[in-house]
């Protein structure tokens, strides 16, 4: 089971991006548990061990 970690200072994108990664181990039949967290020192003082963590994605369009 993978631990992974979301962390964004925009509560509803960290949300979001939680619920992305939750249909993909679904899809992929993968276990795993995410933690969200609305600031980077939020996430530091957690002490957790990640296998993997998703900081603060910016979404963009290329024209």
């Amino acid at each position: 089971m993978l631990l992974l970690a979301v962390c964004d200072d925009m509560p509803m994108e960290c949300v979001n991006i939680a619920k992305q990664i939750r249909e993909l181990l679904g899809q992929s039949g993968m276990e795993g548990v995410i933690k969200k967290y609305i600031s980077g020192q939020e996430l530091l003082d957690s002490k957790e061990n990640f296998d993997m963590i998703f900081l603060d994605i910016k979404r963009c369009c290329l024209f």
